[in-house]
């Protein structure tokens, strides 16, 4: 993000929006700051999600955000026990979606 917003002279005005697929399932919404992010701009952001109804969790500008550095260990993890025999059902995905309160389970997420 910083290195974008430097050519355009107005860092202070710059930030990013992360929505998740799918943008109108899922409610969260990662708001990248770069360190010359005013608050004020960071403000409208977080008003504009709101608007939209959306979770915001605030992140840094740095590679993989957020929820990608919770949710590729959590793939993985669900790649190994298919390795290692355990049966990954279209129940059980169910199941742990349902659990979770994720749209999907792990072997969608790994594939999609």
């Amino acid at each position: 993000m910083e290195s974008r917003t430097e050519t355009a002279g107005r860092g202070s005005d710059a930030l990013g929006l992360h929505f998740f697929n799918q943008a109108l399932v899922m409610q969260l919404v990662e708001v990248v700051r770069t360190p010359a992010t005013s608050d004020h701009s960071t403000a409208v952001a977080r008003a504009f999600c709101a608007w939209l109804d959306k979770t915001v969790v605030e992140c840094a500008d740095r590679a993989g955000l957020i929820v990608n550095h919770l949710l590729f260990p959590y793939l993985a993890d669900a790649i190994r026990m298919l390795d290692q025999g355990v049966p990954a059902s279209r129940r059980s995905t169910r199941q742990f979606s349902k659990a979770s309160a994720t749209p999907w389970g792990p072997s969608p997420c790994s594939t999609a």
